[in-house]
Formats: C-alpha cells, structure tokens, sequence
C-alpha cells in the first residue's frame, strides 16, 4: 500500500516531540541541587567608614563583593538584605579596601574562624586614612513568637574620647541599651514587631536624657533579626553628610 507523504510526516513529528518531551524530563531529574548554606558560612558587610565611595570586601585575596559599598550610599553588603555572601569555613583573611589606584583609603585586614552554617557581619569604621574593621558573629534566633528580635553597634568616629551611650526606647519608656562603648555590639533582645504603632530610639550619653541622634519609625518585622548602628563624626549634627546618625539593617 503506498503510503501518504503527510501522514509520514505527521508521525515523525509526534516521535519527534516526544523524543524532545522526555529528554527534557530526564535533564530536569539531573540538575544539581542548591548547596545548602549549612555547609558554608554566612557574612554581612556593613560601611561605616566615613567619606567611602568605593568600598570592595576581599576573601583570601579574592574579591566576593560585586559591587562597591560606600558610606553615604547604601552601606550594607549585600544591599538587598538580608542577603548574604558565602564563605568556605575556617579560618579566613578578610580585607576591606578601595580598588581604586590613587585611593587615600587604608586597606584593612582581618582574620576570622568561620563555622559552618553560622552568620557573622563585617564592620569598617572611621576615617579614610585610618580605617579599622571587626567582625562579629551573630547570634541568629528565629522566635517562637511574634517578637522579632533587635541589637546595637557602636561605630561612631571621634578623634577624641567620647561617653558610652544607651538607646533610650519611646514607646517602652526606657532603655533598651545602655552603657555601650565604641566598636561594642549588643546581643539581639526580643523586640515587639508588626504592631500599629512603630518606635522611636534616641542615643544618649551614658546616664543622660539629652538626646544626640534618633531614629524615627522603627517598625521591625516578627521574627526578623535587625542591628541598629550608630555611626557618623560624634561632633557633627544634623542630618547629611558624615553628621552622627542612628540608622539600621536587617540581619536576618
């Protein structure tokens, strides 16, 4: 019986498509799975470093920050938090620093142990010509309950000695932090979150009721971890430039 050239050529399109439908289903059963961030550690950089425009964070010598961070843009990297960048665990060397070839910024280096499935921030702070950097390890805690839950670091810059200071919180009427020293971060406190009204947080000198810099508006999300930093030049006021200001990010 001769055979009909359409129908041929239908039938060979049919084998074709499901030729093409089931390699398709074996290359999705065979795509890797995500690493899992429990076999790496976790980091936050935070720019506190006054007048930084080009700000890159180096691991090992090797640059894991893809954009630059600057002091008066957004200070935080990565900037869409709370993302982090990976590290492989143990012990790490971690550099801060302009790539720019006439910077005046001071690279920085330091050296942390890194464990796995932990999550650590990096700080810069200070001046241009004298940039410092710390890490610290954060306690992440997913509460139980509605609370979220809230720390403080102190990275002012003076050139000479200032007071400790406490954040002094409106809405409970009392401090939240108190005594804490330059280059101090707090634990995380549980904190009240997703209610109608938000706070205001003002610094104060340690055992004082005059208020130095505030924080209106803060309305943190439940079960979300934040760090409230103060930061800036202790003697300039206002609100542009290097002026001391209270600010915060999200951790977690």
């Amino acid at each position: 019986m001769k055979k009909n050239p359409i129908i041929l050529t239908f039938i060979a399109l049919i084998l074709l498509c499901a030729a093409c439908e089931k390699d398709y289903q074996g290359r999705l059963v065979t795509q890797p799975t995500l690493l899992s961030t429990n076999d790496k550690a976790s980091l936050q950089f935070y720019n506190a470093t006054l007048n930084s425009i080009r700000t890159y964070v180096f691991v090992d010598n090797v640059q894991v920050s893809g954009t630059a961070t600057g002091y008066a843009a957004s200070s935080l990297y990565p900037s869409t938090s709370p993302s982090d960048m990976t590290l492989t665990p143990g012990s790490r060397s971690i550099t801060v620093r302009d790539t720019f070839p006439t910077t005046t910024q001071t690279a920085v280096t330091v050296t942390g142990n890194f464990e796995a499935g932990a999550n650590y921030t990096l700080f810069s702070h200070d001046t241009l010509s004298s940039t410092k950097a710390f890490i610290v390890k954060d306690n992440i805690v997913i509460p139980a309950d509605s609370t979220a839950r809230v720390r403080f670091a102190n990275v002012i810059f003076s050139a000479t000695a200032v007071p400790n200071v406490d954040i002094f919180s409106v809405r409970r009427q009392a401090n939240v932090f108190t005594n804490v020293a330059l280059r101090d971060v707090t634990d995380f406190i549980p904190y009240a979150a997703a209610t109608p009204l938000s706070d205001t947080l003002h610094v104060r000198a340690t055992g004082t009721t005059t208020n130095i810099a505030s924080l209106n508006g803060f309305n943190p999300i439940r079960k979300r971890s934040y760090t409230l930093v103060f930061r800036g030049r202790y003697q300039t006021t206002g609100t542009t430039g290097v002026a001391r200001s209270l600010v915060s990010f999200l951790s977690y």
